[in-house]
């Protein structure tokens, strides 16, 4: 029973900070400034973390939704590994949107990132409350999942040594 204890405790404490680790390391981000507006708002768009090695094919590529869309704009990495560039919101109904900026190299594998962020196409205070929600995840929200996973693993873990000191104990204590 100590050892099913001693695994609820590892995998609450060790396993979320591997996880929050991992979330952490993607190295490319990606800032917008503003984060929401109607179709035509100029957008500009703040990257980091990517790649401006010979290995490269291109400079990062921005897009909404996927990876798969069409491209909005092209950054140039300027100094290091940083970009930054202006855009229009694109004429896209209203709602959240995720916003990638994707570089590839040699082969079509994705070099950097993607850097993620989101923006809100508004058209007005109506359909702004019905706009669909977004499906992108930040490094909070990866970070609050992982900590609720750990109490619950703590929890489990020190039910577990509850109940085997219950069940260890003399009849009469």
């Amino acid at each position: 029973m100590r050892r099913r204890a001693g695994l609820f405790l590892f995998c609450g404490l060790v396993l979320p900070l591997v996880i929050v680790a991992n979330a952490s390391a993607q190295g490319a981000t990606l800032v917008l400034n503003p984060t929401s507006g109607p179709p035509g708002t100029p957008i500009e768009a703040t990257g980091s973390g990517f790649s401006a090695s010979n290995a490269v094919v291109d400079n990062p590529k921005i897009r909404f939704s996927t990876r798969d869309a069409p491209v909005l704009k092209e950054g140039t990495i300027t100094s290091g590994s940083s970009f930054t560039t202006t855009f229009p919101a694109p004429s896209l109904p209203p709602g959240e949107y995720l916003v990638l900026a994707t570089q590839t190299r040699v082969r079509d594998r994705t070099a950097s990132g993607p850097g993620r962020a989101k923006f809100v196409i508004t058209a007005g205070a109506a359909s702004a409350a019905s706009a669909p929600p977004g499906r992108g995840t930040s490094q909070a929200t990866v970070a609050l999942g992982s900590l609720m996973v750990a109490l619950v693993l703590l929890a489990g873990g020190t039910l577990a040594v509850r109940r085997q000191r219950a069940h260890n104990r003399p009849l009469g204590s």
